[in-house]
């Protein structure tokens, strides 16, 4: 290790590069005289011009752990997010749980955004059409779960205006509703009733859409 005292440099010479490979790709663990490890993807040895003898200052060093986070951050990411889409805000706290800095997250993020991989607004659109499909969920409770997951609350009112419509959320409801209610008809009137109304403000529907459907598929309150 060498040290330049006019300039205040610390240089750590590199002693070797030994090349690997992981799940990630090519990298090299590059072995300095001051007996630390630094391991880099292949692109950033080939990049910084690495080999046997070179002077690396304090200053490249950091440069190089800097970038070699970014590329491991957005790497990270891109893996997360082609698993299942995320939001924008849960990408950024799957990041921060990894514990990486703000500046390799900002950098990781904006790829992303480049790749199309966060995109809220399609996440939303996606989002509702498996919830209303598999789910029979209906407008409230699909808002509250965007919300939850970090869409704003604009979006996510926009994304279930449509199904929020009386007439989309009467036929909805009444798909959702139609195998519960058929459980329920050996049920005392009145439990069935309150049962069924329970279920479908469970999922989402509007009190006097619920209302209406209850009395559809189990036949008006005797009281």
């Amino acid at each position: 290790m060498l040290c330049d005292l006019k300039l205040g440099n610390v240089y750590m010479r590199v002693l070797s590069l030994k090349y690997g490979k992981s799940r990630a790709g090519g990298h090299f663990e590059v072995q300095f005289d001051d007996d630390t490890i630094l391991t880099l993807d292949a692109e950033l040895v080939v990049r910084f011009q690495l080999k046997v003898g070179f002077d690396v200052s304090a200053n490249l060093r950091a440069e190089m752990e800097a970038e070699q986070e970014r590329l491991t951050a957005r790497r990270r990411m891109v893996r997360y997010l082609a698993l299942r889409r995320k939001t924008r805000r849960e990408a950024l706290h799957y990041l921060e749980r990894l514990g990486f800095s703000e500046a390799a997250i900002e950098y990781a993020m904006a790829a992303a955004a480049e790749l199309k991989l966060v995109d809220d607004e399609r996440f939303a659109e996606s989002f509702q059409r498996t919830q209303q499909r598999v789910g029979k969920k209906g407008p409230r409770a699909i808002s509250h779960e965007l919300r939850m997951r970090g869409v704003d609350k604009e979006l996510a009112s926009k994304t279930v205006a449509e199904s929020a419509k009386p007439e989309n959320q009467r036929s909805a409801a009444l798909i959702a509703g139609e195998k519960k209610a058929k459980a329920l008809k050996s049920e005392e009137p009145r439990k069935a009733r309150q049962k069924l109304q329970m279920f479908l403000m469970r999922k989402g529907y509007d009190g006097d859409i619920v209302a209406e459907v209850t009395r559809k598929l189990l036949g008006e309150n005797d009281d």
